[in-house]
């Protein structure tokens, strides 16, 4: 399974305590961290393709004024994971 962590600074260090886990190590096989604040200047540059390819999806909550990467509309980073990728 793939899990993207979309946080600020917090990310990698979720995903370094993940990491100390056995258990969650046999279940996931691709662990990727994404901070959207590198991109908010550039919305071309939304990685949809790490998007697409997530079955976990941790994330903080980026507000509307954020446009496409933003959690709170259809219209942000939401609409490209897939149907069944957990939240």
């Amino acid at each position: 399974m793939n899990l993207l962590t979309y946080t600020n600074c917090q990310g990698p260090e979720i995903i370094s305590n993940l990491k100390r886990s056995g258990e969650f190590n046999k279940n996931f096989s691709c662990i990727d961290s994404f901070h959207p604040h590198w991109y908010w200047e550039e919305p071309d540059k939304l990685p949809v393709d790490l998007l697409r390819s997530c079955d976990v999806f941790i994330y903080q909550p980026f507000s509307i004024r954020r446009g496409i990467y933003n959690t709170y509309e259809e219209s942000g980073v939401i609409k490209y994971l897939p149907s069944n990728c957990k939240k």
